[in-house]
């Protein structure tokens, strides 16, 4: 298996299956509108995101992830986030392992603390914690201006 960081031409040319695979997998950080769509593109393009893709010797696409750094205003504490995740094959252990080799490099290389995800799939909650990764958090998300019909 061959996991490469997309330089911004291949994010161009593979950009339908890219923004499907965003689209399938995105946690409620943002609505994947075809605006917000463009921006992540623009963002890929500029090297501030980056796109990994996962494929076969036979150029058989096995998934993408999408990642991003985030740097916290108040303290310059630097975390690699895992944007999206996208499957359209079930992974091996040797994928995942080599998945997360990649990142983990990736984040190190980038001055970054730390590696965090946002998942309701059970399936990357189970994996994500045989490389430790904590669990302890639920990520809670509203929709601003609506009324609170409970109180």
């Amino acid at each position: 298996m061959i996991i490469v960081k997309l330089l911004p031409d291949q994010v161009s040319k593979l950009w339908d299956s890219v923004r499907y695979a965003i689209m399938s997998s995105i946690a409620p950080i943002i609505d994947p509108t075809p605006e917000n769509m463009q921006t992540i593109l623009c963002q890929l393009l500029k090297g501030d995101m980056q796109c990994w893709c996962v494929y076969s010797e036979g150029k058989e696409i096995y998934g993408y992830w999408t990642t991003s750094i985030s740097v916290d205003i108040n303290t310059q504490y630097r975390t690699m986030i895992l944007y999206s995740l996208f499957a359209y094959k079930q992974w091996s252990k040797e994928i995942w392992d080599q998945a997360y080799d990649a990142l983990d490099k990736f984040a190190v290389a980038n001055d970054c603390k730390r590696i965090a995800a946002y998942s309701s799939n059970p399936t990357a909650i189970s994996v994500a914690g045989r490389y430790g990764f904590s669990k302890d958090y639920t990520y809670l998300v509203k929709d601003v201006g609506g009324k609170n019909e409970s109180l």
